[in-house]
């Protein structure tokens, strides 16, 4: 029985075993919405979890998608809803829960992966382009649950050849929901029979939420022509299903390339749902106004849902959806568990997943967030962080705060704390930590003669491995050749680069750490007289033609007049070049040996300065909303993610800004608008000063109890301090990296209570006094134990 501030929640406990677990309940805070669930779904998802241990992080895992009920309370900010109505309304409770995630994959698909048009208001205020109307689409596996919705959305907006695949008892309903042709997929001559009713016309788009091996290779024989788009909704099953649990099969959220039989030229999309946020057009009006509008006006057609509610106990309810799925006994129905006098659960207001549901938790990373549903007026910590492919990434670095997010689509509750130390173990991601102590990246020019890791970087990071690191965030990596005034920093855009940088990862391995690349670009934050910047080329270059102040005495080291401060940069014609940049060094990192990569998107680096809207004054995709100024961010990390996985890849971002010119004023539009040395504003830094564990660990540990998010804080923290924080459950881990630079065993050195330096050789901090870059680097000794 849970007590009278929790409710119940159902998960995997511990492999293929499902259970009851007890969750807290809090009152809803200023911006919060808490209420009472109903309805619930079960998808496929969960099978695949329960199952086959399908993208389980750890246990508990609860399960469930997709919830209906009423509103019981709201904080004294919410005035856009109110207590007693429906969460959400449009048609039956039950069915709303049945229907969310399968309409916004399907509206996803087609809008934001294919690039078709989809009304933006119901009525449409114009019809479809009449040869776009008339261009065949496929959808493999009408039937399914996102294949019902897919049809439905292709009617809606006009198509008129609407091509299905399904089982012969799915025919009729299938038909009844739009499609022009319905054909069985075990037909063997299915392919030919699709081809005709495509009119001769080629294939130019097909969806597949089946993504069988099967299925995928009948698709490549219909979309065949190059530009076609074929959208696989993961997971992809790659051998028998009915043989994933004894290890004869996989679930992939990819494609690999020996089993991808598309022809050239055909572009093949991994259709992530939990993305769909990042169009801003549907974030605001899809699930709010669009979706109501189709179910009054009868032009989308809620799936048939098996209601659940004959068992006496919850967890019985879950088991029994659970079973009738696995079974295959739903014929095309959800399964929707009537939660009846279920506990209540709360609606976050920040960013993480929309949930709580009792018994059920609904993901984020699925996309389906009642934030989107209800309007949530959600307090943004940055641009980056209100888009939903944070939620795919590994981490999202936050200047002195560390947020660590995994793709995962089962959520994990915050477990007990009491008891741990910077020493206990921690699985963040697919990397398993054997302590919470993180290096932090920290630039140290030390990569001689030019941008190539060599013996003293190998040295260095393979010292702070044996001394302990729970994980190394390399120094700041270039991603191309740049008029830096560091350099000596490395860089990964070469074959040189990647075989000295194998030799570091080779060698931090052996002594048994893991280590990430922090890949950067600098964008203004550059000269165009510096060797490397003449070398490339190009100009400096950036999102507008705004420099940046106080780089003044920076290059002067480097032969260049005290008086030269960053260049004035040329507009980037087109950011994808930088984005192909950071995806050759993501590929080179993953060559080299690497664990995970970190986007340096923080300290008014090219990326920040692309979200910062005072240094990018863009009117193009690239500027203007927040949206378009986070795109360059998000098409790197979509572009690291698809080679890497989600478990790999992190974000770092700085939302106290201030650092090299960011959150500058805005009237400022020429470099001499203002004093070239004020770095202070109105009698204060640039910076915002607050305390970054008070303002935002809260809406951290809280996605924590639903997510896999992982807190790390940094910046002035001692040992003491971080062991305690980290046995509170304030925070998961602590990022140190003054205290790794004097002390290249600092976790032994702790776990001992051994004496720490905590002043290092400040003046060789960016460079040795002498000619062997060892000095001040990797010379300090290890402590008397």
């Amino acid at each position: 029985m849970a007590s009278g501030n929790t409710h119940i929640g159902i998960g995997l406990v511990e492999k293929g075993v499902l259970g009851q677990v007890e969750l807290p309940t809090r009152s809803p805070e200023l911006d919060e919405v808490l209420f009472r669930v109903e309805y619930a779904a079960l998808c496929a998802a969960d099978g695949h979890a329960i199952d086959d241990n399908f993208y389980v992080p750890g246990y508990p895992s609860l399960v469930g998608l997709g919830a209906a009920g009423k509103v019981v309370g709201v904080g004294s900010n919410v005035d856009w809803i109110k207590e007693g109505d429906a969460v959400p309304s449009g048609t039956s409770p039950a069915e709303v829960a049945g229907l969310i995630d399968n309409f916004v994959c399907a509206w996803h698909t087609i809008s934001t992966s294919f690039g078709l048009p989809l009304p933006a208001i119901i009525p449409p205020s114009s019809a479809l382009d009449p040869e776009a109307a008339s261009s065949p689409v496929l959808v493999w596996g009408a039937g399914t649950g996102a294949g019902i919705y897919i049809v439905q959305a292709l009617r809606v907006a006009g198509y008129k050849t609407i091509i299905a695949t399904a089982s012969p008892r799915s025919a009729a309903p299938i038909q009844s929901y739009g499609a022009t042709h319905v054909f069985d997929y075990n037909d063997p001559d299915v392919v030919a029979k699709i081809k005709e009713a495509a009119g001769g016309k080629p294939v130019k788009y097909a969806v597949d939420p089946v993504c069988t091996q099967t299925s995928i290779d009948r698709i490549s024989k219909v979309a065949d022509t190059p530009g076609s788009k074929v959208g696989l909704l993961i997971p992809i099953k790659i051998g028998s299903i009915k043989s994933v649990s004894e290890g004869g099969a996989q679930l992939l959220t990819d494609l690999p390339a020996e089993a991808n039989p598309f022809a050239k030229g055909v572009d093949v999309l991994i259709v992530r749902t939990f993305q769909w946020e990042a169009n801003d057009q549907w974030k605001r009006t899809l699930l709010k106004d669009i979706l109501p509008a189709l179910l009054r006006s009868g032009q989308i057609k809620p799936q048939e849902v098996r209601i659940i509610n004959k068992e006496p106990t919850l967890l019985e309810r879950v088991k029994e959806a659970h079973r009738l799925m696995k079974n295959n006994e739903l014929h095309g129905a959800k399964a929707v568990v009537d939660f009846n006098a279920a506990k209540y659960s709360l609606l976050p207001r920040e960013g993480g997943a929309a949930g709580g549901y009792s018994a059920f938790i609904q993901s984020e990373h699925r996309g389906i967030t009642l934030n989107t549903l209800l309007e949530m007026r959600a307090v943004g910590l940055a641009d980056m962080m209100k888009t939903p492919l944070s939620s795919q990434l590994l981490s999202i670095i936050i200047s002195t705060l560390r947020f660590y997010s995994m793709a995962t689509v089962e959520q994990q509750v915050l477990s007990a704390t009491q008891g741990l130390t910077l020493s206990s173990p921690l699985k963040v991601g697919d990397v398993e930590l054997h302590n919470r102590n993180i290096m932090a990246a920290m630039t140290r020019n030390r990569s001689i003669p030019v941008n190539v890791p060599n013996g003293a970087n190998v040295e260095y990071y393979t010292q702070r491995a044996e001394g302990g690191a729970g994980l190394i965030v390399t120094e700041g990596v270039l991603v191309s050749p740049q008029g830096t005034n560091w350099p000596h920093a490395p860089g990964l855009w070469s074959k040189e680069q990647t075989v000295g940088w194998k030799k570091v990862t080779d060698s931090v391995h052996e002594a048994g750490g893991k280590i990430f690349a922090q890949l950067w670009h600098l964008g203004r934050i550059a000269h165009n007289d510096m060797p490397e910047q003449k070398k490339s080329g190009k100009p400096v270059s950036g999102p507008s033609p705004l420099v940046a102040r106080g780089g003044e005495g920076h290059y002067a080291r480097y032969g260049l007049s005290k008086e030269d401060g960053h260049s004035i940069p040329v507009p980037l014609e087109d950011p994808r070049t930088v984005i192909e940049e950071f995806k050759v060094a993501g590929a080179n990192a993953k060559e080299a040996g690497f664990d995970g990569v970190e986007i340096h998107s923080a300290n008014g680096y090219l990326i920040n300065q692309f979200l910062d809207n005072t240094s990018n004054e863009r009117t193009d995709e690239w500027g203007g909303s927040p949206e378009n100024r986070s795109r360059s961010g998000l098409e790197v990390a979509k572009a690291l993610v698809d080679i890497w996985g989600p478990g790999h890849v992190g974000v770092k971002i700085s939302p106290c800004g201030g650092y090299n010119d960011m959150g500058a004023h805005p009237s400022r539009r020429k470099p001499d608008s203002y004093p070239n040395n004020l770095y202070h504003l109105l009698g204060k830094k640039r910076a915002t000063p607050h305390d970054v564990l008070e303002s935002y660990g809260p809406i951290f540990k809280r996605a924590e109890a639903r997510t896999t998010t992982k807190l790390f804080l940094n910046g002035g923290l001692n040992p003491a301090e971080a062991n305690e924080l980290v046995g509170s459950g304030k925070i998961d881990g602590a990022v140190f990296g003054w205290l790794w630079i004097g002390n290249p065993d600092l976790q032994t050195r702790i776990e001992k209570g051994a004496e720490l330096v905590f002043m290092p050789d400040a003046a060789q901090l960016f460079q040795s006094k002498t000619e062997d870059p060892r000095g001040g680097y990797s010379d300090y000794p290890k402590g008397t134990y």
